[in-house]
């Protein structure tokens, strides 16, 4: 309907990645819930440490936009290399790609 890729690689690479990055969603809740004590500070805190990590992923500004002196936190976010290897794998042999390949 919205022409994705239509190749069984493809949505299975597409499968792949979506499973790691939602591991890695897991693993920051366990790490953040593995550092406090109470289970209601852990879930205040969480979105603190998350947000930052999605708003540097490069999926709603650009990255190159983003000011210097705060560009290393985009190296962290697991966000960042799973937004990179779902374009890559959508759009690497279209012409037409509405997105620069990263």
């Amino acid at each position: 309907m919205i022409h994705l890729a239509p190749t069984a690689g493809q949505f299975f690479l597409f499968y792949l990645v979506t499973f790691l990055v939602s591991l890695a969603g897991n693993s920051f809740g366990l790490l953040v819930g593995s550092l406090f004590s109470d289970s209601k500070v852990a879930s205040g805190l969480l979105p603190l440490i998350v947000l930052p990590l999605i708003l540097f992923s490069g999926f709603y500004k650009n990255r190159g936009d983003l000011p210097a002196w705060i560009g290393w936190l985009e190296y962290l976010s697991p966000m960042k290399y799973s937004l990179i290897a779902l374009v890559n794998n959508e759009y690497a042999n279209d012409p037409d790609a509405p997105v620069s390949l990263l």
